[in-house]
């Protein structure tokens, strides 16, 4: 059962750390949901960063990471979470797929590299450029279906389990579009791509 934003936001979470990090990913999950769909409980999280406002974990962004919304992916060394005192995930990355984007699934994704395993998928993204300043989020967080193979679950892929933002600064080196122009290249190519499945049809 899918659950509203707000109960993710007020659910039982880790500590809140005070101070925020100027490139950190910043992550909330349903802690009681979590466990009720896959059976995994939390028993130790490597944070990397201090989280933003009403988040509960940070994890900083690798510097020279590329962003997502550019075709690469946003990097979290060291960063891991362990469940049941055996199952470690960690060194995440998010990315972008368009073979994912299907349904309520924007394409977005957040993957357990030490594993190779994507755990979430990301619902409704806010992608913000402006200038050095790029936020991504906030953003939902369900369940993939790689998450669901992996525990061995049936009908919880898609279920909401959290949320998260992103807050980086983009280094002086990479040019990026402004997020009206970046909304017009999407919206573009978003075109473009329906053409030309009609053609293929």
């Amino acid at each position: 059962m899918k659950k509203s934003i707000l109960s993710v936001v007020s659910a039982g979470v880790l500590a809140l750390p005070i101070g925020l990090s100027a490139n950190v990913t910043s992550v909330t999950l349903d802690l009681v949901e979590f466990g009720n769909l896959t059976g995994l409980s939390v028993t130790g999280v490597n944070q990397t960063a201090s989280p933003s406002p009403l988040y509960a974990l940070g994890f900083e962004v690798d510097v020279g990471s590329l962003l997502p919304t550019m075709g690469g992916t946003l990097e979290h060394s060291g960063s891991s979470i362990t469940f049941d005192g055996t199952t470690t995930v960690g060194d995440f990355s998010l990315g972008f797929d368009l073979a994912r984007d299907i349904g309520l699934n924007s394409g977005y994704y957040l993957k357990d590299s030490l594993n190779d395993l994507v755990l979430f998928d990301v619902v409704f993204p806010q992608i913000s450029l402006s200038g050095m300043d790029f936020s991504f989020g906030p953003s939902l967080l369900v369940i993939s279906a790689e998450l669901e193979t992996f525990v061995g679950a049936s009908g919880i892929a898609g279920s909401l389990v959290g949320m998260f933002r992103v807050d980086a600064m983009v280094d002086d080196g990479v040019v990026i579009p402004e997020a009206s122009t970046y909304a017009l290249i999407l919206g573009l190519g978003a075109l473009g791509f329906i053409l030309f499945r009609r053609r293929k049809a």
